[in-house]
């Protein structure tokens, strides 16, 4: 059945993707002040980039939601 969540994870992405991830926001997908390391402090510090982390962090949390409904094993993901 692996074919079949890879499907649904694949369709999650695009249509979130498709519809550009929603209602607009400032900050990335995490705690700024809580920033580790040098590529978390870039993306907090560049507007384009702390939209682009809230995309992806949109298209992954869906893609989640989509590979749990079709019964997919994810205790190995982070």
């Amino acid at each position: 059945m692996r074919g079949g969540w890879v499907r649904a994870v694949a369709g999650a992405a695009v249509a979130a993707a498709a519809t550009g991830g929603g209602a607009a926001a400032e900050g990335p997908s995490f705690d700024c002040g809580k920033a580790e390391g040098a590529v978390e402090e870039m993306i907090c510090a560049d507007a384009d980039l702390s939209a682009l982390d809230r995309r992806l962090a949109a298209v992954w949390a869906q893609a989640v939601a989509a590979a749990r409904a079709a019964g997919a094993d994810l205790a190995g993901l982070r």
